[in-house]
Order: C-alpha cells, then structure tokens, then sequence
C-alpha cells in the first residue's frame, strides 16, 4: 500500500496541460498556481467537478497465463516475457483443498526466472481456479520499485496458493506502474491502479480469469468527479470497512481529503449513496472543500456507522489569490452509512476553509472523535491553510470552537 498511498498525493499539474475537453455535466475545477498555498492540483470532487488528468490509453495487460488453457496442450517454447511451459493434465476430481493436489498433478514450474520472485513460479492452468477461495492473494511482482518514470521493471501479476505455490497470471507490461487497489478472489476480480510518468492514478477493473480490462467499471455509483469524460474512473479506493449498506469505498482529493464515498454490494456491482443527489445540489450550487476548490469534504465515524459531508461557501468579495476566504456559513449533511438515511443543517463555521485532520493511514484518516448519527461527536478540522485548529460541530447554530 505505500506505493498506492504516495501515488495518490503526488502532484497531478504535469497532466492537466494535456486534458481533453470535458463533457457538458463535468466542470473542471484548476486553480490557478499560489506560491504560498499548495500545488495547484485537483484530483475531483463530488458530482460535477471533473478530473483534470488526460485519458492515457488502454489499459494493456497481457490475457492470464491460465485463460483458455487446454489442460491437455503443450505449448511452445516463448522468449517473450510471459514465459510459457508444458501443460499438465489436470487433476480428475477437485480435491478437499490445493494441498491435496499431488505435486505430480500440478502444473510446471517455469525454468525462466520471474521478475521479483526468488522462490519457483508455475504456469497458470484454468484447472487451478476450482481450488482458489478466500485463503488465496494475488500479488504484483516486480524486480526494482522505483515509480519515478517508465519504462519500470516488468511488473507480473501472480497467484499465490497457501502453500507457498505461485503461480504467473499475466504480464503488466512497463510503461505504467502498477499496483493493486482490493481484490475479490471470490468474483475473480481485482483492481488495480495504473500510474504513468505524470503520476496520475486510474483505477481499472480486471478479471483474473479473461483477462478482460474494464475502465469505465461502476456504473452511475462512481461519483462524477472520479469520473472523466472518457468513462474512466480516478482515485477510488475501499476504506476497508463494511457496513449492512455493502462495502464502503471513497474518492479523495489529492491532499487525502474524502470527497465521496460510495458501496459495493458483491462482486463488480456497485451502488451510490441515497444522499448522493443531495451532494451533487451541494456542489451544483458551488459547496467548496477544504482546500478552497469546488467540492465538498467528508468525515466519518470510528466504526463507519455514519459519515458526515461539509459544503463551505467562498467569499464572492474575495480575489483569485485569497484562497482562504470562505464567509464562515455552509451546510452539512449527515449520512447514516447502515440505512442509508440523511439530514441537512446549517453550518457555522470560522470564515477560513476547513479541512480533516489526518492521520498517516489512510484507514485511520479524517475521523470524528465518537458521537453518532443522530448527534455527531467534535469534528477535528484544521483551517486557514493549516494555521489554526479547530473543532467542528454538526449541530444547528453551534458555532466551532479552538482545539
């Protein structure tokens, strides 16, 4: 995870030179380059603020090693680097589990080393999915893990068994770095970001079996600001946690703010948030995050029972270069993250932006201190650019008080 987590908060101002127009529902929100704030970047915030990266092609993994396999076949000898080896038949009957699978039984192992493998890798044979459950992983190898610029090392996608086998699933190629975002062993399915030289994260949906890439994966649950005009989908990830609603994902901002969180119900379906279309109100009316840019930003409980939305107002007085200004009013809206349910209130607020405090994991990150959702605990926050802290409070007219 540090490489994922240090790719989502590099810059993204070397791509935004080369975006392409964006469709008519997205607006793209770049702030202009301010010495004493931050890098200008924007990754995209919740409903119609678009992210400024550039399409960056298809997404060219190599079809699995085991896709298609013919137990019975033998297959040429190959110098390209998705190595090949004689097949082995597979085995009659699916045993208890894979370590009932007679050594004799199993496929080859590969006579050709494996990029960042020391131990012996198999060959991929369709067979071997009858025996992969939960107690199976996948994991990226790769001989040098420097991310500055391609081409990489050749990166390969592997299979590991609990007894230690691994097996070669595909070739990832070199002129992306590659990684992975979560994993459904279950539903076959992995996915993966996909980094270039302008350190710009895409996350594709992959099928561990076809080999089939898919990048405008999740359907209208994908907030629109990680979504670009091509479909794609940006700086997505699971929180790691579950709720009676489905496994709760988030977008994020590139300073690590959430900007918006959506559910996966199983496999590759996915659902948006009831409270979605009041988010998407909230930035269509021009909310602003924690950084000053169009969006809002989101905190949650300790145990993901609820989450809580920001929506800050900029000072219209104010010029291009005071990004701080905001008139100290705004509203939330608390989400009830098992029912689904939502209310709106005000918001009183210092009259500087507002962000999360967060902390070095991203699981761990913009956390409310306790409270729930009928009444939410202090929100920690941290306002003008950093220098002041305070704490926040979802409650009509409560006003923020110092931390």
């Amino acid at each position: 995870m540090d490489d994922l987590e240090r790719l989502f908060s590099q810059s993204y101002e070397a791509r935004a030179a080369d975006l392409p127009a964006p469709s008519d529902h997205l607006l793209v929100a770049v702030s202009g380059a301010v010495a004493s704030r931050r890098r200008a970047r924007v990754i995209g915030t919740v409903a119609a603020v678009a992210v400024p990266i550039a399409a960056i092609g298809a997404f060219a993994l190599l079809r699995p090693d085991g896709a298609g396999h013919d137990p019975a076949a033998t297959p040429s000898p190959s110098a390209s680097s998705s190595p090949t080896a004689s097949s082995s038949p597979a085995p009659t009957a699916v045993a208890t589990g894979w370590d009932g699978v007679p050594e004799s039984e199993r496929p080859p192992v590969l006579d050709q080393a494996q990029p960042g493998q020391v131990d012996p890798v198999r060959a991929m044979e369709g067979w071997v999915w009858d025996y992969v459950d939960d107690s199976w992983s996948l994991t990226v190898g790769r001989d040098s893990t420097d991310a500055s610029a391609p081409p990489y090392a050749e990166q390969v996608l592997y299979l590991d068994a609990p007894d230690g086998d691994v097996f070669r699933l595909a070739s990832l190629g070199t002129d992306r770095y590659v990684d992975f975002v979560a994993t459904d062993l279950g539903a076959r399915l992995a996915w993966l970001s996909w980094a270039d030289a302008g350190d710009a994260v895409q996350v594709v949906q992959y099928d561990l079996v076809t080999g089939d890439t898919v990048e405008d994966w999740g359907g209208d649950a994908i907030p629109a600001g990680h979504v670009n005009g091509d479909g794609s989908v940006w700086s997505v990830y699971p929180t790691g946690s579950t709720t009676p609603l489905g496994e709760i994902w988030a977008g994020r901002t590139y300073l690590g703010e959430y900007d918006s969180l959506f559910v996966r119900t199983g496999g590759a379906t996915f659902q948006q948030l009831a409270a979605q279309s009041e988010l998407n109100g909230l930035v269509a009316a021009g909310a602003r995050n924690g950084s000053g840019d169009p969006g809002v930003t989101a905190w949650h409980a300790p145990d993901w029972s609820y989450a809580v939305f920001l929506a800050q107002e900029r000072d219209p007085g104010a010029t291009p270069e005071d990004w701080t200004a905001a008139t100290g009013a705004g509203e939330w809206l608390v989400v009830d993250l098992t029912t689904g349910e939502s209310r709106r209130l005000g918001a009183t607020l210092p009259s500087t932006f507002c962000a999360p405090v967060l902390n070095e994991s991203v699981t761990d990150m913009a956390v409310i201190d306790g409270g729930s959702y009928e009444a939410p605990g202090p929100i920690p926050a941290t306002c003008d650019g950093g220098s002041a802290n305070f704490w926040l409070h979802a409650e009509e007219g409560v006003a923020a008080t110092p931390r």
